[in-house]
């Protein structure tokens, strides 16, 4: 009875819901397997900032440092640098991470001092005041990632400050003629000029497991529908018979 069913079934539909169904479960798969990989990267970073905050030392830009942790940065600020990473939105509103080079005893590090509202005509910048020194400013290290959507970084030719598109260190280091450590300073303490919105993760567990009871969901759909247009049209074969 089972074999006589499955022969009956209409190849290529059957093909289609199957391929379709194991895409879905896999992704579903994919998601939970990500909300695993996000809960021990934030247990990991709870652990790391529990410690005490220390000063930047060179093996943090190693590519197997851990994550998470505070640290003291000063150095001498490039306040005549400015970078202004657009589209950033916070609370609903557009505006700009502002960065800054700045010379520390290990080398030249970008210092993202947090988002600044844009103005209301695209064309110009938000003015902001940058001290030429900062002193134990408290900050947390983040690694940019590529984002293969962006075409182009900057302009090069565009007077200062740069309008960026991403965070791209190697390449803003080629443009500031001077090598950047491979990781961001991100500025951790509130201030009057600047919103601190750093995030260690964008999407929490949370959202990924949600994601995957989405993709579970749409998988047993599949099934279901597939199964009720077989049923239907074995049911209309009888009646005709």
């Amino acid at each position: 009875m089972t074999l006589t069913f499955i022969r009956a079934l209409p190849f290529v539909p059957t093909l289609i819901a199957l391929v379709v169904f194991v895409i879905l479960m896999k992704l579903g798969f994919w998601q939970l397997q990500r909300a695993e990989q996000k809960a021990e990267y934030l247990q990991q970073l709870e652990q790391n900032n529990k410690t005490k905050v220390t000063e930047i030392t060179a093996d943090l830009f190693a590519a197997e440092a851990p994550v998470g942790g505070r640290f003291h940065l000063s150095g001498k600020v490039a306040n005549d640098k400015l970078y202004y990473w657009d589209n950033r939105i916070v609370n609903g509103q557009v505006g700009y991470q502002v960065l800054v080079p700045v010379q520390t005893n290990l080398g030249w590090i970008l210092l993202d001092l947090g988002w600044v509202k844009g103005n209301a005509q695209r064309g110009t910048l938000p003015g902001v005041d940058v001290p030429s020194v900062i002193e134990d400013e408290l900050v947390a290290l983040w690694l940019p990632k590529k984002n293969a959507l962006i075409k182009e970084t900057l302009d090069i030719k565009a007077p200062w400050p740069k309008l960026v598109q991403e965070v791209n260190v190697s390449l803003l280091s080629q443009h500031f003629a001077q090598p950047f450590l491979p990781r961001v300073a991100v500025k951790l303490e509130q201030s009057t000029k600047f919103i601190t919105n750093y995030k260690p993760v964008v999407l929490p567990p949370e959202k990924h497991i949600a994601y995957a009871v989405q993709w579970f969901g749409l998988a047993i759909a599949v099934l279901v529908v597939f199964g009720f247009a077989v049923r239907k049209k074995h049911d209309n074969s009888s009646n005709s018979d």
